[in-house]
């Protein structure tokens, strides 16, 4: 009989700590509140760094646009037709550069809005 209250205690004393070792293993440990407010710090610098980078592209896009319109415009007045074909080769290869500047800059601003977005949740894992 008392063999059999013993093993029965035993048995109760197991299947308490069992239910609570699962409960305690079911609750992710949470970051300390100084960790997650340094990762999300760092995420905000660096999303904040990905405009600055997408402007100073847009800025250096716009003078090249400038300048652009004046090749284009003097190639319209040259006299010679090399010259002229020149220009306009030269012109059209710096359109093209232009536009893969304004994807770049486009894509740093699309990659800075995911990061401001997902900033919580990349700092929760």
């Amino acid at each position: 009989m008392k063999f059999l209250l013993g093993f029965l205690l035993c048995l109760c004393l197991l299947l308490a700590g069992a239910a609570w070792g699962a409960q305690h293993k079911a609750q992710p440990a949470a970051r300390p509140a100084s960790a997650t407010s340094a990762c999300e710090d760092a995420w905000r610098a660096i999303a904040q760094q990905h405009r600055a980078q997408a402007e100073a592209i847009q800025k250096q896009t716009s003078t090249l646009r400038a300048l652009l319109t004046m090749l284009r415009s003097d190639a319209g007045i040259a006299r010679e037709s090399t010259v002229r074909d020149a220009l306009q080769v030269d012109a059209d290869m710096w359109e093209s550069a232009l536009v893969g500047l304004q994807a770049q800059a486009a894509s740093l601003q699309t990659l800075a809005q995911q990061e401001e977005t997902q900033r919580s949740a990349l700092c929760r894992k």
